[in-house]
């Protein structure tokens, strides 16, 4: 017999083909709210939110068949590690030890190299109180992308009362090493696909960004926003700053900027971002444990398939709000650590909140 948590939770395969490679999608639904996560880099598939009408559709921007999702070269959705966002030089030091990682943006490393995102995960459906949940795990062993450890990573996806989905992280290792996991889910709040960002009110409560140099890699530096067109403490229009153009913004095309939130690891939730659609009134509300968070706006996902196969995305899009730890830490020691040991497992929360407003 059926556990109440399985019979909430539907699973098939993805529509599709990948030789060798055969994902499962499992669709959660609460509260009018239906989220569909695959194995294939424990991720977010489709995400079905109502909008001020109550007319539900689908908010995430990402492929639909599996030749195209496994293969996922902008990460749509996936859970992103063993480190997400940029390592300089593609090598860091570790206890004196230096570690020499697979470049894969120039001499750069970004998202782990291969990368989780590409690997199948195992899924198990969960009996929770609290609603649908399902959990996924991996094993990246040492020397996996260059990095020490044997890291077994888990992400349990819940979706909670009050249109919440929440995506805990954990990971071990039997050595020290660096971790650092993020989603990269694409949002367009407006719901059509293939829609651009004018009409998404962005508000990120943070005073400062990592400052960067060549190669969109941190400086070091922390860099105030009062003044420049980082500074979204106040809800602005992003669409219509990208099409803008602003000087700031025209070396990588768009935002593709991690905010700062705290200088010391913290287990507290801190409110990172408020998106809201001025044209169906959807709003998404991201709070996390994690030090910073990557806002990017689409900027070179143009070409990447769809959900219409022949019909590919153009850029700016779609939107992703990526909680993590800055980028380059392992290179970076006025960074909050990103290092993990056996006795000292990585833990990080993400929630988003999906609402309404006129």
């Amino acid at each position: 017999m059926a556990t109440p948590a399985q019979a909430a939770i539907s699973q098939q395969p993805m529509i599709g083909h990948h030789p060798g490679c055969n994902p499962t999608v499992y669709t959660l639904q609460r509260d009018g709210i239906e989220v569909q996560i695959t194995d294939a880099g424990a991720s977010l598939y489709r995400l079905r939110v109502p909008d001020a009408q109550g007319q539900p559709d689908d908010i995430l921007c990402a492929p639909r068949l599996a030749e195209h999702f496994v293969a996922n070269p902008a990460y749509m959705g996936a859970t992103v590690g063993r480190y997400a966002n940029r390592i300089a030089g593609a090598r860091f030091t570790l206890d004196g030890t230096e570690h020499s990682l697979v470049a894969n943006e120039g001499d750069n490393q970004l998202h782990g190299g291969e990368g989780w995102h590409r690997q199948l995960w195992q899924a198990d459906i969960l009996d929770t109180d609290s609603g649908p949940s399902l959990k996924f795990t991996y094993r990246s062993v040492a020397g996996e992308g260059g990095f020490p450890g044997t890291v077994v990573a888990r992400v349990r996806y819940s979706l909670l009362a009050d249109r919440t989905l929440q995506i805990a992280y954990y990971a071990e290792t039997d050595a020290p090493t660096v971790v650092n996991m993020t989603n990269h889910a694409y949002f367009n709040l407006h719901g059509a696909h293939y829609q651009g960002l004018r009409g998404h009110h962005m508000r990120i409560p943070a005073r400062q960004i990592t400052e960067t140099g060549p190669g969109n890699l941190p400086t070091g530096r922390l860099l105030d926003v009062a003044g420049t067109p980082f500074d979204l403490r106040q809800a602005q229009d992003v669409g219509m700053v990208v099409e803008g153009q602003p000087e700031a913004l025209q070396a990588t095309q768009g935002y593709d900027h991690n905010y700062v939130f705290t200088t010391e690891n913290t287990e507290q939730l801190l409110d990172m971002a408020i998106a809201h659609s001025t044209l169906t009134g959807r709003t998404l509300r991201i709070s996390s444990t994690q030090p910073g968070m990557q806002f990017y706006t689409g900027n070179f996902m143009g070409g990447q398939p769809g959900p219409e196969p022949d019909r590919p995305y153009d850029n700016h899009q779609a939107f992703c709000c990526e909680p993590q730890h800055f980028p380059d830490t392992p290179n970076q020691p006025g960074f909050p650590t990103c290092v993990i040991t056996p006795d000292r497992p990585y833990r990080q929360t993400l929630v988003y909140r999906f609402g309404v407003e006129d």
